[in-house]
């Protein structure tokens, strides 16, 4: 049976039962724009007082200016990264095969580019592009073979990036609270809403078998529900309730899901989860921050 893990996490701002939509608003309200503007003006003021400023600002651009790189994403043979040029502003998105380097997708001055997602087999990117540099961002594809450029747009995409699976990606629309599949070329399917608007999706992550996609929140709240959905049925299943703690899923091994939990745990601990339950590594007197899979070796 296909299975999809679904990690939700429900959440109240400052412990209270307000709208968790509601900063978003207001960030975007005309009195937080008014405010914005005020406190830019006086601050460039201010700024305009320092007699030094031209000369820091030059010696900065020359203790900036270098090739830069971000980390690659390795996909049959061939190597993804950001690169940006000296001179340049921007990073823009390269492609390496047979040692030669090509430029995949550039960045544009009104939408940087933000993040991108290799599909399994290297042909397909899909990458993120900012507003005006903003959480909010637009995702579109790219041919890595022929360069081609479907219609296909993601939006409403805040704070997580899409996850490719079989001809298409799992994504979450943020205002929605929803997790949908994009058919590439095809329409939206939604899978999961949330209905409760005391709950948000934000997070996106699927272990290395590709049968179980989470979706993980680890602002406001530690705390976080996991659930697990059946996407042949449609049934939901929940396998950590709300009020535990916090579950972050780190990974597999085999059929075992690895997960980094402070439940019952001082300083953390991880627990497998087949069915149930186990301790892995049990609470030790330091902190357990981070855990990663290599093989059958959990460091």
């Amino acid at each position: 049976m296909k299975l999809l893990g679904l990690l939700l996490t429900s959440f109240s701002l400052y412990g209270s039962a307000v709208d968790p939509y509601g900063w978003l608003m207001e960030m975007e309200s005309e009195r937080t724009l008014k405010w914005t503007t005020e406190q830019n003006a006086k601050a460039e003021d201010y700024l305009k007082g320092i007699h030094q400023r031209e000369e820091i600002r030059e010696m900065l651009e020359v203790y900036s200016d270098y090739e830069n790189y971000g980390l690659p994403a390795d996909r049959e043979g061939r190597l993804f990264f950001f690169k940006r040029e000296r001179g340049a502003e921007l990073h823009d998105l390269i492609v390496r095969q047979n040692e030669e380097d090509r430029v995949l997708v550039r960045s544009e001055e009104k939408g940087p580019l933000n993040a991108f997602k290799v599909s399994a087999d290297g042909k397909w990117v899909t990458y993120g592009v900012s507003d005006a540099g903003s959480d909010k961002q637009v995702w579109r594809f790219i041919n890595v073979d022929t360069g081609e450029r479907p219609c296909d747009e993601l939006e409403g995409i805040q704070f997580t990036t899409p996850i490719w699976g079989e001809g298409g990606v799992f994504y979450v629309s943020y205002l929605e609270r929803a997790i949908y599949f994009h058919e590439l070329g095809g329409e939206n399917r939604r899978l999961f809403q949330i209905n409760d608007d005391k709950k948000m999706i934000l997070g996106l992550t699927r272990p290395n078998h590709n049968t179980l996609l989470f979706i993980a929140i680890h602002e406001w709240s530690r705390d976080n529900a996991v659930y697990m959905c059946d996407l042949v049925d449609g049934a939901v299943k929940e396998i950590v309730p709300y009020d535990l703690g916090q579950y972050r899923f780190m990974g597999a091994v085999g059929e075992k899901l690895l997960f980094l939990t402070d439940h019952e745990a001082g300083h953390n601990k991880l627990v497998l989860y087949n069915g149930e339950f186990r301790d892995f590594l049990p609470d030790q007197e330091r902190t357990l921050i981070e855990a990663s899979i290599f093989g059958e070796e959990v460091f």
